[in-house]
């Protein structure tokens, strides 16, 4: 098992990587940014997916809320508030966005990404959506637990798609989404159940069979249909044509998956990958402290900076290589604070 989780974490470092890029918000108008929003937060929930365990879901409903809330919620509400005060008494002299004090504090107990309920920490919609995600699939687990049952869950999940569109296409809207996200989760749930469902086949030797097949059927599709499709903006439930999203997405998923198996393990992977937690609820403070610290300190005018993919990718790396000595701090003498009661220490070779 050792070394399926080594090329997981390399997985996680990809989307991790995917999710800093987008947010640094210099790829915009580019093929490559649309290309990314089409799987980039469907494959945190098939990872997730991938890692859940049916003994967690045949615990008690109570038990599952405690173990969630620790995980889950601990992480959100601490992450939140130092996003909050940290705008609050800093980042929104700089940024010319939104920031409505009152509103954003009653934001951490909304737990939506739309309607700037969020706008300071934009990126902490996922915990609460993953929350709902895991109390969605818990009743779904229960309600196939008998065998007999199990053939009837990929219908069921078929449900919760048709159902996840009808909510956000007619009752809710991209500026006014449901607390916690609850009808991105409808969604969210599909990606997270196939996850769970592949774990047969892809955490076991079936996954490299036609691997090279596999990569570049997965990778045609991907593009193709996020071609044909609009721009996909996860977090708001806009997802265009119901059909071509979920092809574009599960394709690149599944690419990036079999890539992942195929890149060799190494440190910096690995550490990423185990520190995703951080690293997606804090990117989005240290990249204006980047944009600042070049322009201020080191004197770069700000049009020096521009956008492109080569300037949106050493932000992303320099943010990624400065929250990780903080996340391991964390993990070292806060872990209750990233969702951990013990510290787990992973060893990689390279």
């Amino acid at each position: 098992m050792g070394n399926r989780l080594l090329w997981l974490d390399t997985l996680r470092a990809i989307g991790i990587f995917f999710v800093v890029l987008v947010h640094t918000g210099r790829v915009h108008d580019s093929f490559i940014l649309i290309y990314i929003k089409s799987f980039f937060i469907p494959l945190f929930f098939f990872i997730s997916g991938l890692f859940a365990k049916e003994s967690f879901y045949n615990d008690s409903f109570i038990n599952i809320l405690k173990k969630l809330g620790k995980r889950l919620l601990i992480p959100y509400i601490f992450f939140g508030l130092v996003s909050y005060f940290f705008w609050l008494l800093l980042l929104r002299h700089f940024k010319d966005q939104p920031f409505d004090p009152f509103k954003s504090l009653l934001g951490l107990l909304y737990g939506s990404g739309s309607g700037n309920w969020l706008s300071y920490n934009i990126a902490l919609w996922f915990f609460t959506c993953l929350f709902m995600v895991q109390i969605i699939f818990y009743f779904l687990i229960r309600a196939s637990h008998q065998k007999s049952n199990r053939v009837f869950f990929p219908f069921f999940l078929f449900c919760l798609s048709a159902l996840g569109y009808v909510v956000t296409t007619y009752i809710t809207s991209p500026s006014s989404r449901l607390p916690w996200s609850l009808d991105i989760a409808l969604t969210a749930t599909v990606f997270y159940g196939v996850g769970y469902l592949l774990q047969p086949y892809i955490l076991t030797n079936l996954f490299v069979k036609w691997r090279w097949a596999a990569i570049f059927t997965f990778l045609i599709l991907s593009i193709l249909f996020t071609t044909i499709n609009t721009t996909v903006e996860f977090y708001v439930g806009v997802y265009g044509n119901y059909l071509y999203f979920y092809i574009a997405a599960f394709s690149g998923i599944l690419f990036w998956t079999h890539l992942a198996y195929l890149i060799r393990p190494n440190r910096l992977f690995s550490a990423v990958g185990q520190n995703t937690l951080v690293i997606f609820s804090t990117h989005l403070l240290v990249i204006p402290c980047l944009t600042g610290f070049l322009i201020y300190i080191l004197g770069i005018q700000e049009k020096t900076l521009g956008s492109g993919v080569f300037i949106g990718f050493g932000y992303t790396i320099s943010s990624i290589l400065i929250i990780l000595p903080i996340s391991r701090l964390m993990h070292h003498y806060a872990p209750l604070l990233v969702g951990k009661s013990t510290m787990r220490v992973k060893k990689c070779t390279s």
